[in-house]
Order: C-alpha cells, then sequence, then structure tokens
C-alpha cells in the first residue's frame, strides 16, 4: 500500500509545474528472453535523479543519472535509469536540450534503460523518434 502511494505521489508532483520533467510519446518495448517485446506507445515521463528525489523525498535515486517513469494501470510505475547523463554532472532539471541530446545520438534504435524499482532488473528501450521525427506531434 505504501508503494502505490508513493507511485501516486510521483505521478502527482511529475504532472505538476514545480518540476521540470518532459512526458512525451513514445514506443516502449521490454527484454525479452529471446529479443524484444512488441513496441507499446505510451506516455513516458524523463526526470533527472535529483528531481525524482524530491519528488519522492527521498534519496534513492542518483542526482548524477536521469531516468524515465513508464506509467502502467493504477498505481503502477517502471522507474528506469537511463545509461549516461549527458552535459555534465548531474544535479540538473531535465530539460527538453536534454531529450534532443539524448535521441540526436539514439534516433533509430532508442535507449535502453534498466529498471531500478523491482527486485528483476528489467531492461526497457524506449523509442522518441521515428526516421527522425518525434513520434510525439507536440514536439513536431
Amino acid at each position: 500500500m505504501i508503494r502505490l502511494f508513493n507511485y501516486a505521489l510521483i505521478l502527482f508532483f511529475c504532472s505538476s509545474y514545480g518540476h521540470a520533467s518532459i512526458t512525451i510519446l513514445c514506443d516502449v518495448s521490454y527484454e525479452k528472453k529471446y529479443g524484444w517485446s512488441s513496441d507499446y506507445r505510451r506516455e513516458v515521463t524523463f526526470i533527472s535523479g535529483s528531481e525524482l528525489n524530491d519528488v519522492t523525498s527521498s534519496y534513492n535515486y542518483s542526482p548524477q543519472y536521469d531516468y524515465v517513469l513508464l506509467f502502467f494501470g493504477e498505481g503502477e510505475v517502471a522507474i528506469s535509469k537511463l545509461p549516461f547523463r549527458l552535459g555534465g554532472a548531474g544535479f540538473q532539471d531535465f530539460e527538453l536540450s536534454h531529450l534532443e541530446s539524448y535521441y540526436s545520438f539514439n534516433s533509430l534504435y532508442g535507449l535502453e534503460c534498466e529498471q531500478v524499482n523491482s527486485q528483476y532488473k528489467r531492461i526497457w528501450k524506449i523509442k522518441a523518434k521515428e526516421f527522425l521525427t518525434w513520434i510525439d506531434p507536440r514536439l513536431r
């Protein structure tokens, strides 16, 4: 029950104007034993580790990394750490320029990231572009 409450808080605070997370439509898949799942188009929230610590009132996330929040059903979220941080050290709000930098290098294949809020270390692939064009029409 506490975990469900924490996820509800994450959703509430990430949607507020006080934090600089970015939520966009992406194609999401996960690594299976032999290959990848089908793509699922869903809204994905990109947020810095320091912002995620703020909204969860914890120090569970490294401020030197960015994270991806994948919301499923009511109160379920996969929190995944992006593999590297562009633009130097952390402690920055996540901005559109960070998103553009991530996908300038990984526009065709997508970003692979490891889920950090589960005992199973699921690998997710997040694709925000198709053929060099943003999937989310709000970014075109």
